[in-house]
């Protein structure tokens, strides 16, 4: 998830390399606050795209989808053909992307140490795949509370979409992600541990950046009250409707 967060913000859109990306408001402001000059970006943005794009693009929507089915969590979700269709599909999409040139950024350079960098987190996610523990069957009663996940999981995503665009923000950035990686991990190692667990997880963090859409613009500018707030809430209502079946669901199997 972090390798597909590197690949959308450095080599598909290029944003995080972006002197103005879209004229979105607050650009300069959250670029130049954190500015690394020796490798020509944003440190809060470093932080938040790659960061943002592993937890809310990535991780957490497939803790979530997972949880539909979690007799079948443990597999692979498509076949060999429906790999291709996907990745057809998605490479169909960046090239859309790459067309605008808004998405001409980085430089050569940008772009083969970024490149080198999904290679990396690639590699060593294929590594950690290969080494996982099987894991314990569960006990009865969790360690921890599905309920303190989710509210865990929410508090540690409302402070992370919360932090301004300077260093001491990108300091408690970092310091909440890893602190929400370590208490996942501590967590997840008990027996007791199930999928109802990991989508609570997700849905937690999924609400929350729902929640701080509501005080946010939207990239493309200026956008009338009523289609603002309704789209937020429709698609709040989406992630708390299918949160909610995907818990129903786990909460039938636990976690093998």
């Amino acid at each position: 998830c972090a390798g597909l967060g590197v690949v959308q913000c450095c080599l598909v859109d290029q944003s995080l390399f972006s002197v103005d990306y879209q004229g979105y408001d607050g650009w300069q402001q959250a670029r130049e606050g954190t500015w690394l000059p020796v490798l020509g970006v944003s440190a809060y943005n470093a932080a938040t795209f790659v960061f943002g794009h592993m937890i809310f693009s990535f991780g957490a929507p497939i803790a979530v989808a997972e949880a539909w089915h979690p007799t079948s969590s443990q597999r692979p979700w498509l076949t060999p053909w429906g790999v291709a269709l996907a990745a057809v599909a998605y490479g169909g999409t960046a090239t859309m992307i790459l067309a605008d040139p808004e998405s001409h950024s980085a430089s050569s350079m940008q772009l083969i140490g970024s490149a080198a960098v999904v290679t990396i987190l690639f590699g060593l996610a294929a590594w950690v795949g290969s080494h996982r523990k099987p894991r314990v069957t569960p006990s009865p009663r969790p360690a921890v509370g599905v309920t303190a996940a989710a509210t865990a999981a929410g508090s540690l995503g409302l402070v992370m979409e919360a932090v301004p665009p300077t260093w001491p923000g990108v300091t408690v950035y970092l310091c909440t992600g890893l602190l929400g990686g370590w208490l996942l991990s501590r967590a997840s190692s008990s027996p007791s541990w199930t999928t109802t667990h990991v989508a609570a997880v997700g849905l937690g963090v999924l609400m929350a950046r729902g929640l701080l859409a509501f005080l946010g613009d939207p990239v493309g500018g200026e956008v009338a009250p009523i289609p603002k707030y309704g789209h937020n809430v429709a698609m709040l209502a989406i992630v708390g409707v299918f949160g909610w079946w995907a818990l129903r669901r786990a909460s039938r199997v636990p976690t093998d």
